[in-house]
């Protein structure tokens, strides 16, 4: 679809996109938008969505599932993490793991960090001549180390780091509620005070500005993964449009019908301007690879 649109970001008549509600590295392929300019588009997806996508933990979800990403390729959440001492330590696609190569200095000694014999000959070289020694004399040092040196059997103990910054998932949960109440309600919720709110939130967000946070995000109720244990074997999201006992407007975002990706957020304070002939509207999105 394309054309002109009101941007439903930033407010301004542009040219439209498509916009992924969830996003596409999710393995949402059907449910979009098209109320998005390129620049809130480019914004949403570099401050806001890829926070979430590349989450080591949704990456290890992507990873089982195949889900590519922007580059095409699946990711791999495994490959870089730090051994107990802190070095840096990668692992390719195959589980292999390697060490990133570095030289550190202590006193008249240099100590030598590096996959193979050739590549740690190749630092020390390089460290020694920023040093000022002359070709001569880094022969010299090179000649100390045994030419019959053999690479040890690799196997560290890698640990990696799986925080979870909750703002910025609530963010990318607030992004994909309110697309989706303007996918659902149209011009009605655009105009809505709560729903004017949240835009101006994801437009200052696609500036990489996070100083304004929403305070009606939340995590679903642990209890409200009872009610997914029938689905347990599907590939899909679901998204619920309801009126609460207050007569809010809320959507509930269940990613990979997983409790520990389920978050609930009030689009609305007045849910009666709404006429939603149904208790709720209820979404299965399937994830394609």
């Amino acid at each position: 679809m394309e054309g002109k649109c009101k941007c439903i970001i930033c407010g301004e008549i542009k040219e439209s996109t498509e916009e992924h509600i969830i996003p596409k590295s999710l393995g949402n392929n059907e449910l979009k938008i098209f109320f998005v300019c390129k620049e809130c588009n480019s914004g949403l997806g570099t401050h806001v969505d890829n926070y979430l996508v590349n989450h080591r933990l949704i990456q290890i979800i992507r990873q089982n599932l195949k889900l590519k990403g922007q580059s095409g390729q699946i990711p791999n959440p495994f490959k870089e993490g730090r051994d107990k001492e802190g070095n840096i330590i990668r692992v390719d696609n195959l589980f292999v793991p390697s060490v990133v190569p570095k030289v550190e200095q202590q006193g008249n000694r240099l100590r030598v960090f590096a996959p193979t014999y050739e590549q740690a000959v190749e630092l020390v070289t390089k460290k020694l001549k920023r040093m000022g020694y002359t070709d001569e004399k880094i022969q010299e040092c090179l000649n100390t180390i045994p030419s019959d040196l053999k690479s040890k059997s690799f196997q560290p103990e890698i640990e990696y780091d799986a925080t979870i910054d909750f703002n910025r998932f609530f963010l990318a949960a607030l992004k994909i509620a309110y697309e989706y109440g303007y996918y659902k309600l149209g011009e009605t919720f655009y105009a809505d005070e709560t729903a004017q709110r949240i835009r101006k939130i994801l437009y200052k967000a696609t500036k990489g500005n996070f100083d304004e946070k929403y305070d009606k995000v939340m995590l679903l109720p642990p209890d409200f993964s009872e009610l997914l244990k029938p689905a347990q074997n599907m590939y899909c999201h679901m998204l619920v449009l309801h009126k609460d006992i207050e007569n809010r407007l809320l959507v509930h975002i269940i990613l990979f019908l997983s409790s520990a990706f389920s978050f609930s957020v009030c689009i609305s304070d007045d849910a009666s301007k709404y006429k939603i002939h149904q208790d709720c509207i209820t979404e299965i999105i399937l994830i394609n690879s």
